[in-house]
């Protein structure tokens, strides 16, 4: 009977959870967000359907072990190298600039070294969970500003270890002394380095065994020994059960079983994950926080503020223009998920009281409530800043006419401009990434550094006077505004811009451009053409049929149609008559025969009604006119009848 108030909690938590997130989903809310709020409304403060929180924290603390563990195995050293330079450069400045600078404003408001240092380390960290789920749903992981916020919410993720090592030293020095600090640190890296060398003898083999077995439960089962054993491992030696799962993690992902473990971990680590941002919702004091509205308000703001202004010079240090620089810094305003964990155990260990507690988790759930209004405002914040383009330069002799205008050089940059330089077509490239900008200026390429979301820097490519204005890079905010500043600066420039998005099809063609490519509906067309011609359908009707696919903005595939709807329109139109030609080959079987022997009307219902012979136009030529190599033959009829001549001409 003991298990049953245990049950009781969790099923009105896992309630109460399908509803708040019900009603987020419904006005676009992170689930994150609505964990925090489901924690609040739950909680002792909030309308006290838990009292007793004790057992929600024990699952919480799993999913942190979990959480850590995931994170472990997503962190090898081949994604590391992708964004290292994001990572090393961008994440080490933003984290000591935002320790630092608030442990100074700490420490001359009057706290303690240790407190103001604690406080410190928990402003440093961001909400990987939220910030990433947001840019996830939006398609913008692969965005400039989504690679430099990325690389710098990993770091901070690494950084969590270190982290979780100071916190207790910090409850446990008298005066500050840093030599003590440093002593335990440093053991700990050594513990650290020694625990890995051996995990990374010794897991590898143990995998392998269990993969061997060919039993599937065994390999989840050995997953999870090895990620809570090695946190309970760190845990006996007196570091967290995190410390542990994350060097589990680390080691796993080094070996060939680390994508088939982390698919098998996933629901684990939703569902523990879950109760972890419910739990930190329950943290908060509800009567606490009505009391210190406006100075948990205050420190919220500065909070932002502050973080704000320090993560913008971290990410400008990697040279990245002003407006990605300021849609990462309010990204990465907010504190994160983890520092709950450096609250709570310092709170723990008496390093601070229990106002402090209490601000602190006010303070960090505030920040985070803000961050989806953060994100989606920062684009609007930036719309109309101007950069400097003094730097740019253009490898053109005079002004530019009828050239064409390419934003972004990922893949599908390149072979646009490799199709263009082939067909010696004048054209600009303007890309984001400087370290593509220099590789492909050494070669020649005739490419800028820039954002071509600037009116400035479009007025610069001869905009006025481009021909054709391609934008193919992965922003979707900067597509959007570059789309409507090239149709203000040239009214009769011709826009052709992709959509990964099937509702941004039609506000991308209010913003001006010309024609949207839908990758998903593409790749449909694509997959459709391939079956049809497998199918041996006509290569005319395979081709009516795509036409229609994309008609109106792919209006067929948007909209449910009758079944019967799209077959109408291609007989409608292979009834219409319309006219082609034919080249004549030696090996065709009409070569050598005269039109009445050919006797193409009578088999196939097409009318020759001209011929053309060596530049020579013959117009209605005769039933005894002998047809010969390299005649080009104008024939007449409908789009069925035309395809049976072509094979009729063809093989006879």
């Amino acid at each position: 009977m003991h298990e049953i108030p245990f049950l009781v909690e969790f099923v009105i938590l896992f309630g109460t959870a399908l509803f708040v997130l019900a009603v987020c989903n419904r006005f676009h809310i992170p689930q994150t967000i609505g964990l925090l709020i489901t924690g609040i409304l739950s909680g002792p403060s909030g309308l006290h359907l838990i009292g007793d929180t004790h057992h929600v924290k024990i699952f919480a603390e799993l999913g942190v072990v979990f959480l850590l563990f995931i994170i472990g195995l997503e962190l090898s050293l081949q994604r590391l190298r992708k964004i290292g330079k994001i990572m090393l450069i961008g994440g080490s400045i933003q984290a000591f600039t935002t320790v630092t600078a608030v442990t100074l404003i700490c420490f001359y408001s009057g706290l303690t070294f240790n407190r103001a240092l604690f406080f410190g380390l928990i402003t440093a960290l961001s909400s990987t969970a939220i910030v990433l789920k947001i840019y996830q749903d939006q398609m913008e992981i692969e965005t400039p500003h989504g690679r430099s916020v990325t690389g710098i919410l990993l770091f901070q993720d690494f950084l969590i270890v270190p982290f979780l090592l100071i916190v207790p030293v910090l409850g446990g020095i008298q005066n500050g002394s840093v030599l003590q600090l440093l002593t335990r640190f440093g053991g700990g890296l050594v513990l650290i380095l020694l625990l890995f060398l051996i995990g990374r003898f010794l897991l590898p083999h143990f995998l392998h065994f269990i993969v061997h077995t060919r039993i599937r439960e065994l390999l989840v089962i050995g997953s999870l020994f090895a990620c809570l054993g090695s946190a309970i491992l760190t845990h006996s030696l007196g570091f967290s059960l995190a410390l542990g799962a994350f060097l589990a993690g680390i080691l796993i992902s080094e070996t060939d079983y680390h994508y088939q473990i982390q698919a098998e971990i996933t629901p684990f680590r939703d569902v523990f994950n879950s109760i972890f941002f419910i739990s930190i919702g329950m943290l908060v004091n509800l009567q606490f926080g009505f009391k210190n509205l406006i100075p948990i308000f205050v420190i919220s703001l500065i909070v932002i503020l502050l973080k704000t202004l320090l993560a913008y010079g971290a990410v400008a240090s990697l040279l990245l223009p002003k407006r990605t620089c300021f849609i990462s810094a309010l990204s990465l305003a907010q504190i994160g998920e983890f520092s709950f964990v450096l609250i709570s155990t310092g709170y723990a260990i008496k390093l601070i009281s229990f106002e402090y507690y209490q601000i602190a988790i006010s303070v960090t759930v505030l920040t985070m409530l803000f961050t989806p209004i953060l994100i989606s405002i920062a684009p609007k914040l930036v719309k109309d800043k101007k950069s400097k383009i003094s730097d740019i330069k253009i490898q053109d002799k005079g002004r530019l006419e009828g050239h064409i205008i390419i934003a972004g050089f990922g893949l599908t940059g390149q072979h646009i401009s490799r199709v263009l330089t082939s067909a010696n077509i004048q054209h600009i490239i303007v890309e984001l990434n400087g370290r593509t900008v220099s590789r492909f200026r050494n070669k020649g390429v005739n490419i800028i550094f820039g954002d071509v979301a600037q009116k400035s820097l479009l007025e610069k490519c001869h905009i006025q006077s481009a021909l054709t204005f391609i934008p193919v890079i992965s922003d979707p905010f900067a597509v959007r505004q570059s789309i409507k500043l090239a149709r203000q600066l040239n009214p009769d420039i011709y826009i052709i811009t992709r959509s990964n998005r099937l509702d941004e099809i039609e506000e991308l063609k209010n913003c001006g451009a010309n024609q949207v490519i839908a990758q998903e509906f593409e790749s449909s067309i694509e997959i459709v053409t391939h079956m049809l011609t497998k199918l041996n359908v006509p290569r005319n009707v395979i081709q009516i049929q795509s036409n229609l696919l994309r008609q109106d903005g792919y209006q067929m595939l948007r909209e449910p149609v009758k079944q019967h709807e799209i077959s109408d329109k291609i007989l409608q139109v292979l009834a219409s008559e319309t006219t082609t030609t034919f080249l004549l080959f030696e090996q065709h079987a009409a070569n050598g025969k005269t039109i009445k022997e050919l006797g193409l009307r009578q088999n196939t219902g097409v009318t020759i009604i001209s011929l053309i012979r060596k530049d020579k136009p013959f117009s209605n030529p005769s039933p005894d006119f002998r047809l010969q190599q390299g005649d080009i033959l104008v024939l007449m009829g409908s789009h069925a009848q035309l395809e049976s001549a072509f094979k009729y001409l063809e093989k006879g």
